[in-house]
């Protein structure tokens, strides 16, 4: 065996054992704190892999992930993710460093597709309750009727959000959700839009559709970060 090989036979056994240890970790305890035996095992995984992850996420999740949504913190999760399940991976050839890996690097890729699509499912979920939520404020807002005092936690939560905001993004937002049709598209009556751009000083319609689109991302990301 030549160093080559010996190294490689190392890191196999290496790999093996941070696996095991994370596999304990997962099973004996999936939520719990890491053990300072098992951070260790996952600060090399980190090291040892991120790089190929991120590059793989770059090609393969970027352009697909929701609004908001960044690489870094995808991958970061993604890790997590790994490490909560490892008492699952099931290695089918460990003779081999490589064969290892390929394995390895098989199982990130998969991890990587589950969670990109729930995240794209979480995120149409708070689409569609925000869209439900501010359609209800608006509402009331034009019929002048107060909030009710049995509203739920996600809407108590918008109202603060909303309140926070100032004038301007929220006559905005409570103007345009008055003519949200049952499709999704805001359908303004071109005087509710040319009064809505001079009151709000934007310059033309598009400058008024990429603020609204700002603003609703901003109170759709709220709710994805409490829930």
């Amino acid at each position: 065996m030549d160093a080559s090989d010996s190294d490689a036979d190392g890191d196999r056994v290496e790999l093996l054992n941070d696996l095991r240890i994370l596999a304990e970790q997962a099973i004996r305890s999936p939520d719990g704190p890491l053990t300072d035996t098992a951070s260790d095992a996952v600060s090399r995984l980190y090291d040892r892999y991120k790089s190929r992850v991120y590059s793989f996420c770059l090609r393969r999740v970027r352009f697909s992930l929701p609004p908001g949504c960044l690489v870094e913190d995808f991958v970061t999760d993604l890790f997590f993710r790994f490490v909560r399940s490892a008492g699952s991976l099931v290695l089918q050839n460990v003779h081999s460093f490589s064969d290892v890996e390929r394995q390895i690097l098989a199982s990130f890729h998969q991890h990587a597709m589950w969670q990109l699509r729930e995240l794209i499912r979480q995120h149409k979920a708070v689409s569609k309750l925000v869209d439900e939520m501010l359609q209800d404020v608006a509402r009331r807002k034009g019929m002048h009727r107060p909030a009710s005092a049995e509203r739920s936690p996600n809407m108590a939560r918008l109202e603060q959000a909303l309140a926070e905001l100032d004038e301007r993004a929220r006559d905005v937002l409570l103007t345009s959700y008055q003519h949200l049709d049952q499709a999704g598209e805001f359908k303004l009556p071109e005087h509710v839009r040319t009064a809505l751009c001079e009151r709000c000083n934007f310059k033309n319609g598009n400058a008024l559709v990429k603020f609204r689109s700002r603003k609703i991302e901003e109170l759709r990301a709220l709710l994805v970060h409490v829930a």
